[in-house]
Order: C-alpha cells, then structure tokens, then sequence
C-alpha cells in the first residue's frame, strides 16, 4: 500500500492534462487505466459484487520496495496460479513501485486488475501503473491503515479490506500491517509471506532524517502478522478449528507454542529413550478438531493447547520434576507429582502398583482454592491440606498423605 513516508513519486512517462494524472512507462502488453474514479467504499463494493468475481488482494512494500524483487515475483508467479483469470480480479494498491509490480505478472496472466488508493496520491501526482485497468480513489485525509489512535480503518483501507476475498501480504509497512490485521478479524482467508524492504532505499531515508541506521529490514506488517501466525499454512487449512485458530491471535501463538515443545519432544525422542510422540499427537489434533461440536469452540481449542503444551512438557523432562507426595488411597498407594508452574498447573499421579489401570495419568487443575481439583482421563482429585479423594478409572477412595 502507499505510505505517506514510503512512497517516492518518480518522472512521468506522460501525462493527461485533463486529469492531472502521471502514469508510468507502459509495460509490455500493458495501456493505462481503463476507468478512473473517485468512489466510496459502498460504491466501490457494489462495483465488485457487480462483478461477481473473487478479489485477490495483494498487500506489501510500495516506495520502500523490495530487497530482493525477484524472489517476490517468483512468490507471487506461484499464488497466482492457484487462481482462474476468468474467476478473479487482481486488486492493489494501483502505483507501479513495490508490490505494484505485480499488476504486470498478473495481466500477463489474464487477469482483470484493479487499484484502490487514497486521495491523497491523487493530490501528489502519484504515478498509477499502467497494467491497472480500474483505479478507484478514495477520498481520505490519510494514506491508509487505522486512523491516528484507534483501531478503525480510514475509508482507502475500509474499501481495500472490505472488498477482498482474500489477502496476501508479502512484507509490508505499517498500512498494509493495519489492513492485515482488519482482514484477519473480518475472517477473511489471509496469507502473509516475509519479506525484507529495500536496504538501501530504508538507510538512505534514515540519514535524510537524521535517524539512526535501520538493522531491522523486516517491516511493520512482519511484527505483527508473524506474531499472530500459527504454525501451520493459513493459506490450507484443514476444517473450522483450524480456520478460528488462522483469525485468533491467542490461539496462534498456543499452536506455535505448542509447534515448539513438539520440536523439542522430537529431539528428546532422537537423544535419549523417550517414547515416540507422534502417534498421540494425531490422537490429540483429532481431539482438538472436535472441539468444533463444543457449546464453546473457542475455549475448548484453548483448554485442549495448554493442555497439549503441558503433557509435553512434563512427559519429556523439559521441567524439573518435584519431589513426589505419597498417599495412601484405600489399598493402593500413590505417588503425586505437582507442576505448579505449568498452564494449567498439573499433577501426575502414579500407583506404586503397576497392575493398576492407567498406570500413569496426568491430570489438570479444574478449580483453585484450598480445595484444589484436577481432572484427567478417567482421573479426580481433590487436594485439601494433605488429604484427598480420588476416582481412579470408576472407584472413589480417600486418600492420606503417608
């Protein structure tokens, strides 16, 4: 998108007087736009659902541009041809520079190509591309993103979000950072692809500031968007779960929290005698997809991950284990282990008698207090000042610490 701080306004090839338009030299099999306008957002979606094709947005770098253009090219080469020319509409952010270079691989394609962008371009003799057929400005005080201080869009962005079907963002500053971000919570199908800004062009805009060298080159848009990406391609989403996880950012970072443990469990597995971990995490994802017929989706997803993360944990020796309480529970004796520091906390509890069903059983904090519960499989247990009761597999005893 077009960033007041970003964009550079280059020479035209050619103006047409009457509009005070520039645009770019044309590009092979490219001619200016077709139909320039000003439109509000409503004017502008009802053009699109005339149209009855899929918009394809694409979000990124503009004047910044891209350290390495090529590799952007060759990404976006490979998205579009997921995609029918006769089904979709390419939309961007109408300018040439950055990802605007796309609008050329796109008609090259066989796409329909369309362009929304600020007044404020407008008012800066921005240059539009030439490959765009459809430029549409929006009247806007801004260049784009969430107005100064809250966390709603300016109109260009309103439009840009509202009339896309689905987002990519490779790279990107702080507008296409906003966009992203609205798109995700509107649960429209987002994708985002790192990629550094020009180095060159960033240093130069530094020291023209009196600013400090840059060193970070990843852009606004990789901060957030990376923050809140799960761990798995949001792009191929595998069910509802999976798409809640793709638009929630708590529960993308539990599944990359989780991603991590798993890699650290994989590793062990490797090393040392532990068992493997795969045939349970299977077992668990099928878990967590049923999560979908809950009353509650969202915080079963929650309760199944923190779960996850800490069986792993535990199972694994990425925790110091504490010295085991022994209880006396009727006729068997056990061996409670509590991880205070886990989320939720847990205990595992352990017959001496290794007849006993279950054997092992991890169970988790259901209700605080001085009557502290944990619930597992088949497993209940109440602690209160070194006493408990306990239901093991159907039997209820009470137990005493030894």
């Amino acid at each position: 998108m077009i960033t007041q701080l970003t964009r550079a306004t280059r020479p035209a090839a050619f103006c047409l007087s009457l509009l005070t338009l520039c645009f770019a030299q044309t590009a092979l099999g490219c001619d200016p736009p077709a139909t320039i306008r000003e439109a509000a957002p409503e004017e502008i979606r009802a053009f699109f659902n005339g149209k009855g094709l899929q918009v394809l947005t694409f979000l990124g770098y503009s004047g910044a541009e891209y350290e390495n253009k090529e590799l952007m090219i060759e990404q976006t080469t490979r998205i579009l041809q997921q995609f029918d020319p006769k089904k979709t509409i390419v939309n961007i952010g109408a300018t040439p520079e950055g990802i605007g270079a796309v609008y050329e691989v796109a008609k090259r394609k066989g796409f329909t190509t369309s362009g929304i962008v600020s007044t404020q371009a407008k008012a800066a003799n921005v240059t539009l591309s030439p490959c765009v057929d459809i430029v549409f400005y929006v009247s806007d005080a801004t260049w784009g993103g969430f107005l100064p201080g809250t966390e709603t869009l300016s109109p260009t962005s309103t439009a840009m979000v509202e009339n896309s079907d689905v987002v990519i963002a490779i790279g990107g500053g702080e507008v296409a950072r906003d966009e992203l971000t609205a798109a995700k919570r509107a649960g429209t199908r987002v994708q985002f692809i790192p990629a550094d800004m020009n180095h060159r062009i960033a240093r130069e805009k530094a020291q023209k500031k009196g600013q400090p060298a840059p060193t970070d080159f990843r852009g606004a848009a990789a901060t957030t968007a990376l923050a809140a990406q799960p761990s798995f391609d949001c792009a191929k989403t595998d069910g509802a779960v999976e798409e809640l996880i793709c638009k929630d950012a708590e529960l993308a970072a539990l599944d990359r929290k989780l991603a991590e443990v798993y890699e650290a469990a994989m590793k062990r597995v490797a090393q040392e005698k532990y068992e493997d971990p795969r045939p349970f995490q299977h077992a668990w994802v099928k878990r967590r997809d049923d999560c979908a017929k809950a009353g509650d989706v969202r915080g079963c997803v929650n309760t199944e991950y923190r779960r996850r993360i800490a069986e792993l944990q535990i199972q694994y020796g990425h925790l110091m284990a504490p010295s085991p309480v022994y209880y006396h529970c009727g006729p068997m004796t056990m061996t409670a282990v509590f991880y205070r520091e886990t989320d939720p906390p847990a205990v595992v509890l352990t017959p001496i008698d290794p007849q006993e069903p279950g054997n092992q059983t991890i169970a988790f904090l259901s209700s605080a207090g001085s009557d502290a519960k944990y619930e597992g499989a088949n497993v209940m247990f109440w602690e209160h000042h070194g006493e408990a009761r306990l239901t093991w597999f159907g039997r209820e005893m009470t137990c005493q610490v030894r």
